[in-house]
């Protein structure tokens, strides 16, 4: 193949080959050369190698003749050799060529990176950019991406079909069956993404989260879309939670279980979704409804003679804030029952100041974890600063016509700290309930309360006591109303309110 002299040289790279590797060497027959893969991969980049250096030396080669024009001049007149470079190149592009239907028939389309048909072909085209063969083969391995991506997308893989349109792309940017199969990946996210956002409007969470994970999947979707989807869901949930508290309260009352049993009650679920969701107008239809049905109690019950069931459940209605008007009935109701069946009250309860709302105890105690509210006014009263396990009686209301004493303990050893300790910048004391007045019944109650950071109270749970059932609403509407100085986190405390008759 280097040969100086071009009769010397093979004329064809095959003509090369067979010379150099006999047909009984690589398995073929003499007629129809057929390579094996190894030699493919060395042999022929050799050869093309050596068919190009022999191109080059030829070219080079100082064998020109010089001829004498009739003009007399000298000329310069080139080897016939040199007049057509497209027969030296030709089998350089057929080795490539040869490599490349290899590859192809390999299925080494694009991979490995060094040797596949696509380097082969694109390799023809540097030499001869208009080469049929190689443009065809850039084609079919173009289509053949194609196809790959349209199984992915039939088969619900977005992602491997978009990868597969990719290296169709970068192979033959002009197919147009890629526009065909993006097309239909594109409407295929856009549908699932739009099924997500109808799901989610019609409130149907779980059809709505499937489709948004799976149009999550399709690249061309913006993250923010996804995202307003998400928020949606998110809203919606809250939206199903609050209905399904308001059903639990509905199924409550409907059942009777109005204040009892702890822990399942209209009265408790209703605390529950108040603290989730605030002053939702919903929340106060239902308290209405509960209120409602408490006083229906109460009016069967005083017209039974049960004065003191009838006062318990209207104190019930009115601590849930609402129909003012019908509680203060109830009690002008329950107080003429009363009247009615015992003529000497009616002098007792003139002589009473029922309105007086200062009467009771307080007791802090163990340390946690919360938050809520307390306040005193500028300095709170002396016997409120109080050592750890000390009780000391604090007079409240003005005179004996309230009838209560309060007093302050403080519980949870050493490490317990004084109201005024823990900042206490409003106090307000319980109110004692007419009914035990007018009874002359005593009892406590231990109030378990937050206090958050901004000093509000909040989670108040009543956890016993003597005559709790009694005392509980007006301990725990006083401590609803306490301020704490602001603090740096949120604690717990227990406290001891104790109701008792002022000798």
């Amino acid at each position: 193949a280097l040969a100086y002299s071009r009769s010397e040289r093979p004329d064809t790279v095959e003509v090369f080959l067979r010379n150099r590797y006999p047909a009984t060497a690589i398995g073929v027959s003499p007629g129809k050369p057929k390579w094996s893969s190894a030699f493919l991969h060395w042999g022929l980049p050799v050869a093309a190698a050596l068919v190009a250096a022999a191109a080059v030396g030829w070219w080079l080669r100082p064998d020109v003749s010089v001829t004498s024009s009739t003009s007399g001049d000298a000329q310069i007149v080139p080897p016939a050799e040199a007049q057509d470079l497209s027969q030296t190149d030709a089998p350089f592009i057929e080795a490539l060529l040869v490599a490349a239907r290899q590859a192809v028939e390999d299925q080494r389309f694009v991979l490995p990176e060094d040797d596949n048909a696509r380097e082969r072909y694109r390799e023809v085209l540097i030499s001869e950019p208009e080469n049929r063969e190689a443009l065809r083969g850039l084609r079919s391995i173009s289509d053949a991406f194609v196809e790959r991506a349209r199984a992915a997308l039939k088969s619900g893989d977005p992602q491997a079909a978009a990868s597969a349109l990719t290296i169709a792309s970068e192979t033959d940017a002009s197919n147009p069956a890629i526009g065909v199969v993006s097309d239909l990946l594109v409407a295929q996210g856009d549908a699932l993404l739009t099924a997500a956002r109808v799901a989610a409007a019609t409130g149907d969470i779980d059809q709505a989260t499937s489709a948004l994970a799976r149009a999550e999947e399709f690249v061309h979707i913006e993250p923010t879309a996804i995202n307003a989807v998400r928020e949606q869901l998110a809203e919606l949930g809250l939206e199903i939670a609050l209905l399904d508290g308001l059903a639990v309260v509905d199924s409550h009352i409907a059942a009777g279980r109005l204040l009892q049993p702890v822990g399942s009650n209209a009265r408790e679920s209703l605390a529950t979704l108040s603290d989730e969701y605030g002053g939702d107008p919903r929340l106060t239809a239902a308290y209405e409804r509960l209120a409602e049905r408490l006083l229906t109690r109460a009016a069967f019950a005083t017209a039974a003679g049960g004065v003191a069931e009838a006062e318990f459940l209207v104190d019930a209605a009115d601590s849930l804030g609402v129909l003012e008007a019908e509680v203060d009935f109830a009690r002008e109701s329950i107080t003429t029952a009363a009247v009615a069946a015992d003529p000497e009250l009616e002098s007792a309860i003139a002589d009473e100041a029922f309105d007086n709302p200062n009467s009771t105890a307080i007791d802090s105690g163990t340390p946690a974890d919360a938050d809520n509210e307390l306040e005193l006014p500028a300095a709170p009263p002396q016997e409120l600063v109080t050592a750890a396990n000390e009780i000391e009686p604090l007079q409240s209301g003005s005179g004996p016509a309230s009838g209560a004493e309060v007093a302050a303990a403080a519980s949870g050893g050493s490490s317990a700290k004084s109201l005024e300790e823990l900042g206490l910048q409003r106090f307000i004391a319980p109110t004692f309930p007419r009914r035990a007045q007018r009874r002359g019944l005593a009892g406590y109650v231990e109030v378990a309360f937050d206090i958050n950071p901004d000093g509000r109270t909040s989670a108040i749970e009543v956890l016993g006591g003597e005559n709790a059932e009694i005392f509980d609403k007006s301990a725990a509407d006083a401590v609803r109303k306490w301020r704490f100085a602001d603090r740096p986190d949120t604690i717990r405390r227990v406290i001891t309110l104790r109701f008792e008759i002022a000798e």
